[in-house]
């Protein structure tokens, strides 16, 4: 299961398996709120920890069990609240396109409610750094591909993948090689110049 899920190897998944986090068409477990749903996951990684054989095996279950340990202690940074109104009122869809499995941490709620789109790779059953989710979340929207900005503090698969697949992107770092910003209040700056070389190519 772990060789095939790391390895490069595609596989089609039949769609009406689901997700083991969530209830009906998604999985067993959307009855649940968010913590509980993260709880419960920790403890079915920890018991296939007991089972499965190899060191390979057991060093990804580790990941995974880590990954939903340190998923409640999620933080948003300050910053985002007030970009995020802005960017609202300027009217500008918000879209949370993340590779996690969701976002437990009640400090996030407020988040959660600015977002007008909410898109991760356990539901679409695509990560940032493969074409089809792109495809899929502009089909969704309605839009095309340079009408999209991704910001994330990932180089690979917040800046270089969304540019490779035709989304502008800006990378939340220190890189001078790259489109980056230190402050997400910068993001209103490029978007104006974005909106300039849009405005130009019509």
């Amino acid at each position: 299961f772990f060789h095939l899920m790391y390895s490069n190897k595609k596989v089609k998944v039949l769609p009406f398996v689901g997700s083991a986090y969530f209830y009906s068409y998604d999985g067993i477990w959307s009855g649940m709120d968010k913590a509980k749903q993260n709880e419960r996951s920790i403890r079915m990684w920890s018991r296939i920890k007991e089972i499965v054989d190899s060191t390979f095996e057991k060093k990804q279950v580790d990941k995974l069990i880590k990954k939903f340990e340190t998923s409640n202690n999620t933080i948003l940074n300050p910053e985002a609240i007030d970009i995020i109104h802005m960017l609202r009122e300027q009217g500008y869809i918000i879209i949370l396109f993340s590779n996690s499995c969701c976002l437990v941490n009640n400090d996030l709620n407020e988040l959660h409610g600015m977002i007008d789109y909410e898109f991760y790779s356990y539901n679409i059953g695509y990560t940032k750094n493969e074409k089809e989710s792109y495809e899929i979340i502009e089909n969704k929207l309605g839009y095309k591909a340079n009408e999209f900005l991704h910001v994330g503090d990932n180089l690979n698969s917040d800046y270089y993948s969304p540019i490779n697949n035709g989304w502008y992107a800006l990378y939340y770092g220190n890189d001078s090689e790259v489109h980056s910003i230190n402050n997400l209040n910068e993001i209103g700056s490029y978007l104006n110049e974005i909106n300039t070389d849009y405005n130009k190519d019509k």
